[in-house]
């Protein structure tokens, strides 16, 4: 399944004791009107706080700001490929769709983080 064309916004589930990325897909019903629906739900790092999508390279990054790491998931299994540590408290993600390299903002940490 190829998930991430249509994949516009992961959502985090904020609250949980099981933190984890929400997948959330729009499509059609029987009757040809738009409607949203989970996907899969999976589990990622401590205190995630945004998400951003690389549709060509079917992968979503999470940020972790209790865990100070980013979740990398492969949009194709629904497994998260790596944990990557990164500066204190990243808060936000940001693709650059030209290279690919995901940028991370570290608020605590006043730094950014870069990924490739």
């Amino acid at each position: 399944m190829c998930w991430l064309p249509f994949l516009a916004v992961a959502g985090i589930l904020l609250g949980s004791s099981s933190p984890a990325l929400l997948a959330v897909t729009t499509g059609q019903d029987a009757h040809a009107a738009p409607y949203i629906g989970v996907v899969t739900t999976i589990p990622v790092g401590r205190a995630p706080r945004s998400a951003a999508v690389d549709p060509f390279l079917h992968r979503a990054y999470v940020a972790n700001a209790g865990s100070n790491t980013v979740s990398v998931i492969d949009g194709a299994n629904w497994h998260v490929l790596a944990t990557v540590p990164v500066g204190e408290g990243p808060c936000c993600v940001a693709l650059d769709p030209a290279t690919h390299r995901m940028y991370v903002a570290n608020t605590k940490g006043d730094t950014v983080s870069v990924l490739d």
